[in-house]
């Protein structure tokens, strides 16, 4: 249920909101980096110094965004059995052993947000910190180079008005990254689901039911549980269409099983 409501919203937020933001800057970087490099790569490269910081923080965040949406996942599929399971849960006094579950899981989804917020807090002030030292060693530096006229003046000022548009970008996909790297832990985990193959599939050799009377009929069919002793044994029965047929039975003897096999939810 997690995966269907919490991941499936936070990739439609990202979508249809930090997405485009995302895309913008990139072509803006792309087309910046064009020039600037055709000025000089030299102090090109000096400016993005905080490039590596930068990847090394997504990968942290990816991972704990992935932990948590899986905490999340968790402590919601822990809500839905409680609730749905109240009165067996109450019938057998269950109450503080859930409740010790659930503040459990509670606390690790508490603790992963701390951790990622810890995060977020830590690094945003030294990608800063490095693109306005970066500013500071482009503008010595290039004033090195003017002096030993390796660029022209025209050049190392046209560079130095346009390197706010090339930390410009760098700032907002920093911005974006958690937003990003949420999404990709949700999409991950959608993905999961999407690509799971069905348990029960049908035999290389099966036929395809083109015309079908509404007859059911078994043939000496047996059925266990894994190893256990069979629940049933050399089953022969027909129901034609239409016909009403009662199975009665004690508990156990293998009713729900019976009928459990004609929409193949065992196989």
């Amino acid at each position: 249920m997690s995966r269907v409501v919490n991941d499936v919203d936070s990739l439609a937020e990202v979508i249809v909101g930090p997405v485009v933001g995302f895309v913008a800057d990139i072509c803006s970087l792309f087309f910046i980096l064009y020039f600037c490099l055709s000025w000089s790569w030299k102090l090109t490269l000096l400016a993005l110094i905080a490039t590596p910081v930068l990847i090394l923080v997504t990968r942290i965040f990816r991972k704990n965004s992935l932990e948590l949406r899986k905490k999340i996942g968790k402590l919601n599929s822990l809500l839905q059995d409680n609730l749905s399971g109240i009165r067996v849960i109450k019938g057998f006094a269950r109450e503080d052993y859930e409740l010790d579950r659930f503040n459990k899981s509670s606390r690790e989804n508490y603790e992963v947000r701390v951790r990622l917020g810890v995060y977020f807090r830590v690094f945003r002030p030294i990608i800063d910190f490095l693109n306005q030292r970066g500013t500071l060693v482009v503008l010595c530096y290039g004033s090195i180079l003017v002096f030993n006229r390796e660029i022209s003046p025209g050049i190392f000022v046209i560079f130095f008005r346009y390197l706010p548009r090339l930390y410009g970008p760098i700032t907002g996909l920093s911005r974006f990254y958690n937003h990003i790297q949420q999404a990709l832990a949700s999409s991950e985990r959608v993905f999961e689901v999407l690509d799971t193959e069905p348990e029960i599939q049908d035999a290389p050799d099966a036929i395809d039911l083109e015309t079908v009377k509404g007859d059911v009929e078994f043939r000496g069919v047996h059925f266990s549980y894994g190893d256990e002793t069979e629940v049933l044994s050399d089953i022969e029965i027909k129901a034609y269409s239409g016909q009403m047929i009662a199975f009665v039975g004690p508990s156990g003897s293998g009713k729900t099983t019976l009928t459990n096999l004609i929409p193949r939810f065992y196989d």
